[in-house]
């Protein structure tokens, strides 16, 4: 595990150049942001958990760059805008994008971003930066807009399905429960599906949300707290399962491990829907839909260091997710809520800790999303970086138009599969030009050429 500790002494961080063979070189000394190295032996092949911080070193922080010094002509679009660019008129949140950086997905509360939109509530879209045309999908078959929110959002590989949930009961004829519910918009044909749907083909018995979806848009994962999924569903826990298009068929991957029956949230499935990883009581979880079998990939301790938001690799090879805890420390202002970028590498049953105590670096959450062979993270709610797993470059990317800190907070949301476009909300108002409507958009940075 690598844990980025940071000295509290460099606010702008986007002034911090040199390579991390450099930093190495160098004595550290009191203005020298350290890298502390903690080993750990993570998950067996059957699913033991993970102790943090068993033992440790210190190396040098890799370099954080700005973007510009690595690359060539980068630039940043706004994307929550109507198919003329006209500017939002209420939030907007970003939620996901294909791995060429194509199609992206947000949700939003404006009403001006496609015609006829007069429900007055939240709906989701899909921006194409290829033609600029911006379509809600958090419509039913026939056209009809929902009469209830819509939220979320993940769309296949080649932008053709997107899942996403919502509490309208006008998307599919006979979906009349008062819960929120699991949806897969089919672009091509307009098809709305519901996919929460119970064993014996009665609408579920409870909200289901967080949805997922596999790269040719077959599987679909969500977590519900309904209990009529599954009839192996015997808990009142919310659950994570996946739902297979073609069968079809739901069932519940959360289930026992080692004698014990778990729960589950946020699930993440890789691109060929055999992998899926989920949190769950301070840990995070693997499910293998081939063997059918349920791993343990990391347990935090105690509440300590607790497992959450996790995001798994296309390969299903890599996990990132957050953890955090509490300083017992009595800081002025009250106790310090610590939180740490992860990487867990399936194939070694390891974990990679590169955390951060200094809030100013990480902001809030690591909120950690992963390109599709895992190499690049990207994270941050406040600033928002890009960490290379294989050079270990830090780079900075929410930089304004004259490269420097935004006037207001971002946060990461999705990554290109090459590591070169990152999508993002921001509330700042700086990062592209003319952006005067005041509220909450979705923007992608692209990196440029190296």
């Amino acid at each position: 595990m690598k844990s980025l500790r940071l000295v509290p002494v460099v606010l702008l961080i986007v002034g911090l150049v040199g390579t991390a063979a450099e930093w190495r070189a160098i004595r550290p000394s009191a203005e020298v942001n350290t890298i502390e190295v903690v080993s750990q032996v993570s998950v067996s092949g059957e699913g033991n958990p993970a102790t943090p911080n068993t033992s440790s070193n210190t190396v040098f922080l890799p370099t954080v760059r700005k973007l510009s010094e690595e690359y060539r002509a980068p630039s940043m679009v706004r994307v929550s805008v109507d198919s003329s660019g006209r500017q939002a008129n209420g939030n907007s949140y970003g939620r996901d994008m294909t791995p060429d950086g194509r199609f992206v997905v947000f949700q939003s509360e404006a009403t001006n971003l496609v015609p006829g939109d007069s429900n007055g509530v939240r709906d989701v879209f899909v921006h194409d930066r290829h033609t600029g045309q911006t379509t809600r999908v958090s419509i039913g078959t026939n056209g009809a807009q929902g009469n209830g929110p819509s939220s979320g959002g993940k769309i296949s590989a080649d932008g053709r399905f997107v899942a996403y949930s919502s509490l309208a009961t006008s998307l599919v004829a006979g979906e009349a429960n008062a819960f929120q519910d699991v949806f897969v918009h089919d672009r091509q044909t307009g098809e709305t599906a519901l996919i929460s749907l119970g064993h014996d083909g009665t609408p579920s018995n409870g909200d289901s949300g967080w949805p997922d979806i596999s790269a040719d848009g077959r599987y679909v994962v969500f977590e519900s707290s309904a209990v009529n999924l599954d009839p192996g569903d015997t808990d009142t826990q919310n659950d994570v399962f996946l739902h297979d298009r073609q069968s079809p068929q739901t069932i519940l991957i959360s289930t026992m491990l080692e004698d014990t029956s778990i729960g589950g949230e946020t699930p993440s499935i890789s691109a060929d829907g055999r992998f899926t990883a989920f949190a769950y009581d301070n840990g995070i979880y693997l499910y293998d839909h081939s063997l059918a079998k349920l791993y343990s990939a990391y347990q935090g301790g105690g509440g300590y260091y607790a497992g959450q938001n996790p995001e798994i690799s296309g390969d299903g090879n890599f996990i990132v997710y957050e953890t955090v805890t509490h300083d017992d420390i009595p800081w002025p202002g009250g106790p310090v809520t610590h939180y740490t970028l992860n990487r867990y590498d399936r194939q070694a049953g390891t974990s990679e800790f590169f955390g951060n105590h200094v809030q100013p670096f990480f902001g809030s959450s690591p909120n950690p999303t992963l390109s599709l062979n895992g190499r690049f993270a990207a994270f941050g709610d406040g600033l928002i970086f890009v960490l290379d797993f294989h050079t270990e470059e830090v780079v900075v990317v929410s930089t304004n138009l004259n490269g420097e800190n935004p006037n207001g907070v971002s946060m990461a949301q999705a990554i290109s599969a090459d590591g070169r476009v990152i999508m993002m909300e921001s509330v700042a108002t700086d990062l592209v030009a003319n952006d005067t409507n005041g509220v909450r958009d979705v923007f992608m940075r692209d990196r440029g050429s190296p």
